[in-house]
């Protein structure tokens, strides 16, 4: 092997989210993780509901718009919708997404 091309290898403490620390080697001097072996659900058999940086929040604002529309708030076990019913439907979800009638008809 050549001299001075190849990284230190040294201990390294590892430090969870959860407060467990212990060491390994690395070549890093210290690793931040968020899951180890001690609170992982596999490991312990707890089930634990992890939301990384808000993502369902993310989720909920993304979609929450189409919500709002009340268009679109059938029952489950509704009558099947005649042909102008989804012709209707069919407009309105293109209207929301701003695609083009027109082109619409062309592509189907």
């Amino acid at each position: 092997m050549k001299d001075k091309i190849h990284p230190k290898y040294q201990k390294c403490i590892v430090n969870c989210a959860c407060g467990n620390t212990f060491e390994t080697r690395s070549t890093l001097p210290s690793i931040e993780v968020e899951i180890c072996a001690e609170c992982h659900p596999f490991y312990t058999g707890k089930k634990k509901l992890l939301d990384a940086s808000g993502r369902v929040e993310k989720f909920k604002k993304k979609y929450s718009k189409f919500k709002k529309n009340k268009q679109f708030n059938l029952p489950l076990n509704s009558k099947p919708l005649s042909h102008e019913e989804k012709w209707t439907m069919f407009k309105i979800i293109l209207n929301i997404f701003s695609f083009p009638v027109k082109s619409a008809i062309l592509i189907l």
